[in-house]
Formats: C-alpha cells, structure tokens, sequence
C-alpha cells in the first residue's frame, strides 16, 4: 500500500473511542498516513482497524512475527479494537468463550461478535477484560524489538514518514537531552502501558518500556503518576 492510499470508514470498522475517525461519516476516506498519525498519536482506534482491515490480519501477525514476537500464539488471532470492545465488556458469553477457547475456537468465535459496537450505557468498563485473555500481548522485549524495528524500516523510502508519526506525541516530557522522543501508550481497565525510544546527540538510543497490569481498575486512575517512573528513569539515563 501506499501511504497516500485511501481507507473508508463504514459500520464494519467503526469502533469506540479514543480517537476521532469513529465521528465521521459512512463513505468519508481518510489516507493510510492520517490513519497511522492518528493511531499513533491519539490512540484512535477506528484508525487502527482501518488498518488491519486494510493489510489484513495475517499480514499484521507476519509483522509481529518478523520484528521478533516471542510469542505471536499469544494474539492469534488478531483483534481488531472493535472485536476487543464486544469480547472484553460487550458480551459476557463471548469473553467466557475466548477465554476458554484454544486458537482454532477463538478464530471461529470472530464470526459471532455482533455489527456495530456495544451500547456504552449498559457496559461495566471496570471489568479487567486481560484477565480473560482479550487483550493484545507482549514482553518489555517484545517491544523494544518492535522499536527497534520500525526505526530501522524508517531509514528506507518507503518508511521515511514513521519517524514523524512515532514520535508526534511524546506522551511524557522527557528532558532536554533527548533529542528524539517516539511513543506509543494505551489503556484499559487493569491495564496501562507505555514505551519510549529515545535519542541523545551522542550515545546509542534507549527504549523505556512499561508494563503494569492489575485486577483493581482504579490502581491507574492516574496515569501521568506512573509515567513519571519512565520520566525518573529517562533523568538517570541522560548523561549516558
């Protein structure tokens, strides 16, 4: 695909928010570069399952598997985010079917999420939803492989606009020394994460990640106070 490359939103992949794709209407295009920007940036979930919709999951998995996953089984089959909305707090008798179901039922079980999205108003959003295995998963490793490797696919033509779109939103303030700071966080009930590449003048880059899980929604009610572990730790790292 090319980055100009059109993506048109319907009811099929319109997912809840964050985000701000889910607001427009059926019919109106938005390009693969504005999908990425806004996937990255603002954690826009329709934008993401444009994009899945768009390469494929198959195609997503083989990324995964290429930069070094250690464990792809573990997200197979991909979710799209609206598939996560319906299995994690939409339908009580789906979460306990995936969470019973090896891969071939869990693949089959896609086939009966409802259309559209779940009613928010009749939804419990503090139920944990990885407790029951609906979740995308990954190592500290994992990630800084996956880091690690859209940096290097950033150096060839084709990946020149990914410095841009990893490092739009910092997600934290990092300090004056980091001269590049490319992020990508996320959040759901029991569930905060957040990874930084970072880059000085001199001295060879590091990568930050962190991962917190929890049964109690309410330990991550603030997330800028666990942030702030990754901004001490970029503090320390500064002087190489």
């Amino acid at each position: 695909m090319a980055w100009e490359s059109p993506l048109t939103i319907d009811a099929a992949v319109r997912s809840l928010p964050t985000g701000e794709l889910q607001d427009l209407p059926d019919g109106a295009t938005v390009s693969v570069l504005e999908a990425a920007q806004k996937m990255i940036a603002i954690s826009d979930n329709t934008a993401t399952d444009l994009l899945i919709r768009a390469l494929g999951r198959d195609a997503v998995l083989a990324a995964m598997l290429e930069m070094g996953h250690g464990d792809p089984a573990l997200n197979t089959p991909l979710l799209t985010t609206r598939e996560y909305f319906w299995l994690g707090w939409g339908d009580a008798d789906l979460r306990e079917r995936w969470a019973a179901g090896d891969t071939a039922e869990r693949t089959a079980l896609l086939a009966d999420v409802p259309a559209g999205v779940p009613d928010t108003d009749d939804v419990d959003w503090s139920v944990p939803a990885w407790e029951s295995g609906v979740d995308w998963f990954a190592t500290p490793a994992d990630v800084a492989r996956a880091h690690t490797a859209l940096q290097e696919k950033a150096t060839t033509s084709a990946g020149a606009p990914l410095r841009e779109i990893l490092s739009a939103n910092p997600g934290a303030a990092m300090g004056p020394a980091w001269t590049y700071v490319g992020f990508k966080g996320g959040s759901a009930a029991g569930v905060l994460a957040g990874t930084w590449y970072l880059e000085r003048n001199d001295g060879t880059p590091v990568i930050l990640t962190l991962l917190a899980r929890s049964s109690d929604h309410t330990v991550f009610a603030d997330p800028t106070a666990i942030y702030a572990h990754a901004q001490d730790a970029a503090r320390l790292l500064e002087a190489g």
